[in-house]
């Protein structure tokens, strides 16, 4: 993709004109190229954004899995090439496990980010059924504010393992043989620090809990990931 580079020089211009200034432009720069998954979007579970909006079992807006037809067909439109879930400050309070497995045996919740019930029906296999009926990439959010390390390297063993592990092998019972295995499907640390994060990066006296601290965090929690994506088994 060609960008234009415009260069403003009127510092060079004669005492004269001193108020005066030229722009240069230049059609044929070439700087890089534009990564495709720039164009993404995000859903949360707040409102009818998830449940009513991409999710109505039910409808006769919906297919067969309860996906809406329309959304999937405009979001197709919009080529939307990556999508983020589940949050947004609902991650702050959500725990994986409760979102997989039969829907029935799901807990509801209380959604401590929306002050709402979550019931959980729209999990981690439906999201990415989701992505794959419109044609886009998934992007999983972990959960750093009330959720652990542990809990998300679970989350990704679950996603991104064949086989012959806890996870992967849970995975399988709830009927998804082949792994999610996606070069984005996981995981994003986090996008916005809402009250949730807030407090528990705050349960130290202050002081204690500085930004470098959830930086180092941050990256021993992606360095621990990338293990367990990276993983082959014997």
């Amino acid at each position: 993709m060609t960008l234009l580079a415009m260069f403003l020089i009127g510092e060079t211009l004669p005492a004269q004109n001193a108020n005066s200034a030229r722009i240069m432009i230049d059609i044929e720069r070439r700087i890089g190229e534009i990564d495709r998954l720039i164009y993404g979007n995000f859903i949360e579970h707040i409102g009818r954004c998830i449940y009513g909006g991409v999710f109505e079992p039910g409808s006769m807006l919906s297919d067969a899995q309860g996906f809406r037809k329309d959304v999937l067909k405009g979001t197709q439109a919009l080529n939307t090439t990556i999508v983020r879930w589940p949050g947004g400050n609902f991650v702050s309070g959500y725990h994986w496990e409760d979102g997989i497995g039969p829907v029935d045996k799901r807990p509801t919740r209380i959604d401590l980010a929306w002050a709402n019930y979550e019931d959980n029906s729209f999990g981690t296999d439906e999201f990415i059924d989701w992505c794959r009926a419109a044609k886009t990439e998934p992007y999983i959010c972990i959960n750093l504010g009330l959720g652990t390390l542990n809990e998300a390297r679970n989350w990704v063993e679950y996603c991104n393992i064949e086989k012959g592990t806890y996870y992967s092998d849970l995975r399988i019972k709830n009927g998804r043989t082949k792994p999610h295995k996606n070069r984005t499907v996981l995981n994003y640390l986090r996008n916005e620090a809402d009250y949730i994060a807030l407090h528990h990066y705050a349960r130290k006296p202050r002081g204690e809990n500085s930004f470098y601290d959830f930086i180092a965090e941050a990256a021993f929690a992606e360095k621990t990931m990338k293990k367990c994506i990276t993983l082959k088994m014997r």
